[in-house]
């Protein structure tokens, strides 16, 4: 059996926000229901109901009491992660973004070698919304650096949307169903 872990970078709904809907959150949840559905275990965090601090360019155990060393722990155990985040203004959104520079830490202060090893080779499932036409995709291609630089892999498997609000939601559940689908059987064949 696979260990996996869900991250959602989104805080949109948390707070003062209210009732809003995070499209980004939806969709991890529904990749984390299949998932599930296949008997496998599924550790969810989300950053509507974490702070994070801000990455202050400290290494990783510098934050040792806090969430990020406790997620770091979990992404050290697991074997498949389901990232889902929002993209704006043709840029990762900032608190995946943070939520990373947590987790890997300060660069120029750990040895090249180690820090390709931060996410030990497990296996991303990305989910990218976007707010406007290309931001999912130059999110992608700024997540796959930094997940490749922490030495995951990203799977062929992901679910990139431009603008939720222009794609027909039954659909967009059909795509995310499927592309979760071929991500465990990826990652199974992977460590089997």
């Amino acid at each position: 059996m696979s260990k996996y872990v869900a991250l959602c970078g989104s805080r949109k709904g948390h707070g003062s926000d209210g009732p809003k809907v995070s499209a980004a959150r939806q969709l991890m949840k529904l990749a984390t229901a299949l998932v599930e559905s296949k008997g496998e275990v599924v550790s969810v965090w989300d950053a509507a109901e974490i702070d994070f601090p801000i990455f202050e360019g400290k290494s990783l155990e510098d934050y040792s009491a806090l969430p990020a060393a406790n997620l770091m722990k979990e992404l050290n155990e697991c074997n498949g992660l389901i990232l889902s985040a929002p993209a704006y203004w043709g840029s990762l959104g900032g608190v995946i973004k943070n939520t990373l520079d947590l987790v890997g830490g300060a660069a120029y202060d750990i040895d090249p070698e180690i820090a390709r090893k931060r996410l030990g080779n497990t296996l991303v499932f990305p989910i990218i919304v976007g707010a406007a036409p290309e931001d999912a995709g130059r999110g992608i291609e700024q997540l796959q650096y930094a997940l490749k630089a922490m030495g995951a892999r990203v799977s062929e498997a992901r679910v990139l949307v431009d603008n939720p609000r222009t794609v027909d939601p039954e659909k967009l559940i059909r795509l995310v169903w499927e592309q979760a689908g071929d991500f465990v059987q990826e990652l199974n064949a992977a460590i089997a």
